[in-house]
């Protein structure tokens, strides 16, 4: 079971990869990436594909259509999609297959990541593993500037931020903003940031953004953010319980001494504990715990408070 492992943005390289074998497994994050690569995928395979839900599979399907000789079947191949969504029975049936001896390629693909357990299973063990590995959670730009090469369409830094800023941290919602904006340019051009905020409105805070503002005191920034979302008293109740969270740990930082490794977040954290005094941190926890409770009652006065900071700093 050979295995290499890409990076979300290399969608490149892994192609350049996998095209050279005869038959491969590629481990695929999420379903718009998935789409994206086995679009990609066909261009560049000078063959005869085949595309099918690994769900439609069965053993008397395989042995007539991929086992089977066939003399008119050369340069001929098949991409199976779906391949997470099989039950551990049907994965230990496909083991049963040895696929290595059909004279077509086969390829199968799955859009989301594939129980540990499973993967210890022959099927997995007998072909080639290629993975393409999610973004970390703070790495929302490589999803976007990801989706925006797909459709050839360069995004402007400006832009980028805020798409990261207007849209829910998921694929989905990253790729449908990113598909939105390309139906509403002229073939992928002239994408500016007064397009985008004409196209996209925010409906999302970026709580790993707000906490670098937080972390470096850029406070104006930060309730500038806040004001720019609409009056939606539930995103704004979660992200004050989050940023109540994020402040506990700034005014305590020791659970850092416990881990080996400190990450993005985790540095952060670190620096914020020396840029704020306690006091101050006590105070803005008192403040966040007044804004959460007006945000669960729906208070009018929400926004208020929020401009009357961002006028203060």
């Amino acid at each position: 079971m050979p295995s290499k492992k890409f990076k979300y943005d290399q969608i490149d390289f892994l192609i350049n990869e996998v095209v050279d074998n005869k038959e491969a497994i590629i481990l695929l994050p999420d379903c718009f990436i998935e789409k994206i690569f086995i679009e990609k995928f066909l261009a560049k395979l000078n063959l005869k594909i085949i595309k099918k839900s690994s769900l439609e599979l069965s053993l008397d399907w395989i042995e007539n259509n991929i086992l089977s000789y066939d003399m008119f079947s050369d340069g001929e191949g098949y991409v199976f999609y779906d391949l997470d969504k099989l039950k551990k029975k049907s994965l230990e049936m496909l083991s049963e297959v040895d696929f290595t001896i059909s004279q077509k390629k086969i390829f199968f693909t799955t859009s989301s990541s594939v129980n540990k357990s499973l993967l210890k299973l022959p099927l997995f063990d007998a072909l080639n593993i290629f993975e393409l590995m999610a973004p970390k959670f703070w790495e929302t730009r490589v999803y976007i500037e990801t989706f925006a090469s797909h459709y050839k369409m360069p995004l402007p830094n400006d832009v980028v931020s805020y798409i990261s800023q207007a849209c829910e941290q998921t694929p989905e919602n990253i790729f449908e903003a990113v598909s939105l904006l390309h139906s509403f340019s002229s073939n992928g051009e002239g994408v500016d940031l007064a397009m985008a905020k004409k196209t996209l409105k925010v409906g999302h805070i970026d709580n790993f953004a707000l906490a670098d503002m937080f972390n470096q005191k850029s406070m104006k920034a930060f309730y500038r953010s806040l004001l720019m979302v609409d009056n939606d008293f539930q995103v704004f109740r979660s992200f004050f319980v989050f940023i109540q969270g994020h402040i506990s740990k700034v005014i305590d930082p020791s659970y850092l001494d416990k881990k080996p490794k400190h990450s993005k977040y985790d540095q952060g954290i670190k620096g914020a504990s020396r840029k704020w005094s306690q006091d101050e941190l006590i105070s803005l926890m008192r403040f966040f715990t007044e804004l959460e409770i007006l945000a669960k009652s729906k208070s009018i006065s929400l926004r208020d408070k929020i401009r009357l900071q961002y006028l203060k700093n």
